[in-house]
């Protein structure tokens, strides 16, 4: 991934790119928290009953 994206970007900044990729692989960013519900006061929802109730708004014209 490094050299992808060192391609059209800085060295460095490939690399710190690629480290995030690697972690967010590795499952740092695994994580749920509590945060929607307590800012909106509603229960989480999955995505797929997300994307079912806002199907029409979700598909192209």
């Amino acid at each position: 991934m490094r050299a992808r994206h060192a391609r059209v970007l800085p060295p460095d900044f490939a690399a710190f790119l690629a480290d995030l990729d690697r972690r967010i692989a590795d499952g740092a960013e695994d994580r749920v928290t509590d945060a929607v519900a307590r800012v909106t006061g509603r229960p989480l929802r999955c995505f797929a009953a997300y994307a079912a109730t806002n199907a029409r708004a979700l598909t192209a014209p």
